[in-house]
């Protein structure tokens, strides 16, 4: 569902390493694959396994409430494609704005809001 032109970003590419967390122009090359505009891999280390892309521009999202837990995920792979979600949820970081304060006679951190 990718087009020519799109921007992906590469990540978890066991060998070859060299790719991952850098973004690329691609170019379409049959329903399955693509190229990455302007690299050239002779000097890379060898392709070993796996790897995955991010197409912010091919519409692919998702959202999380933190509250229920529930995660919706739209992709343009279609109905029935596997996907995989990562998130970060860092639930004991303060909130910006918010002070804590620490009661002296019971040495208990507290959050004022």
């Amino acid at each position: 569902t990718l087009s020519t032109g799109d921007i992906v970003t590469i990540s978890g590419v066991v060998g070859m390493g060299e790719l991952n967390g850098n973004t690329y122009t691609i170019t379409v090359t049959s329903v399955n694959t693509f190229t990455l505009d302007g690299v050239d891999a002779t000097g890379f280390d060898p392709y070993i396994s796996d790897g995955e892309w991010i197409s912010p521009s091919a519409a692919n999202f998702g959202t999380i409430n933190y509250l229920t837990g529930v995660i919706v995920l739209t992709h343009t792979a279609g109905a029935g494609v596997a996907t995989t979600a990562s998130f970060q949820y860092f639930p004991t970081l303060p909130v910006m704005g918010l002070e804590d304060y620490i009661d002296r006679n019971e040495e208990f951190v507290q959050t004022i809001c």
